[in-house]
């Protein structure tokens, strides 16, 4: 292995190049991947003590790639969008969403992840309910205060926050909530209905008006047909009907028998007189 690889993948190792175990390495040297809860506020990370350490890595040795993750799915909220929208609009998403609990558990995990740079401002006092603003109010505008005051000072990055239960954010930005966007939207959504509606108005007027008028006058025809074939139908039933009151009335089979010719007998009755 060569000596670059070495370096990398041992940061420990001395200018005189001897190696230095890591039980002798000052704690605030080695870098911790701990994840900070606010309930466990106990969590030792020596690797955002200082300065330097608040990179999570050793800067000095060419780690600066190293970063620390912390899930924290309120921090995660406020670290995206605090950016990306007005301060006011992100206080009144993360106060009404969260509950009070969570937003001092987000606070107590930021003062864990930056104590030392954020450790002379006045974002780390204690809050309390005030006749000017509640408590979770003013948190919420601390860690806004400490995000800002962190990436001032370059420490930001060495950071990512992630979320595990994604029900625990927001499911919509902080400019979503503000009433002139959400004006806007909603006259934009009657413009395309009303656009849409002119379009299907013209569709039934036009070309579909044509296409309608063919298919009922094939749909009259059809009905002509029908109506005819019945007809022609019931008059034959009624022909039948009567022939067959006809054949089974007994005063038309006595009148036929009476009408039956005699003259084959008498011819046959003349011709046996001669013979005799």
């Amino acid at each position: 292995m060569c000596k670059a690889c070495e370096t990398y993948r041992f940061p420990y190792v001395n200018s005189s190049g001897g190696t230095q175990s890591t039980s002798t390495v000052p704690p605030s040297v080695i870098p911790t991947t701990s994840v900070c809860t606010a309930a466990d506020e106990a969590v030792s990370l020596p690797a955002l003590a200082t300065t330097s350490s608040v990179q999570g890595i050793n800067v000095a040795n060419g780690d600066e790639h190293r970063c620390h993750i912390e899930v924290q799915e309120l921090l995660t909220y406020v670290s995206f969008y605090r950016n990306r929208s007005t301060a006011a609009s992100l206080i009144k998403v993360v106060t009404s969403f969260f509950s009070s609990a969570e937003i001092t558990e987000a606070k107590k995990c930021m003062k864990l992840l930056f104590g030392t740079v954020i450790a002379d401002s006045q974002f780390v006092a204690d809050r309390r309910n005030s006749t000017s603003r509640p408590q979770h109010v003013a948190e919420v505008e601390d860690i806004i205060g400490m995000f800002d005051l962190v990436d001032a000072k370059g420490c930001l990055q060495s950071v990512k926050f992630t979320a595990a239960d994604l029900t625990r954010l927001p499911t919509y930005s902080p400019e979503q909530t503000n009433m002139c966007a959400v004006s806007e939207r909603q006259a934009k959504l009657e413009a395309s209905v009303e656009n849409l509606t002119t379009t299907v108005n013209n569709a039934v007027c036009t070309g579909s008006l044509t296409a309608v008028s063919d298919m009922c006058c094939k749909i009259d025809k059809v009905e002509n047909n029908v109506y005819e074939l019945f007809t022609s139908l019931q008059s034959k039933i009624d022909s039948l009907s009567s022939l067959v009151a006809q054949l089974s009335d007994p005063a038309s089979k006595s009148n036929g028998a009476s009408d039956y010719s005699r003259e084959l007998n008498v011819v046959l009755l003349v011709r046996r007189s001669l013979s005799e």
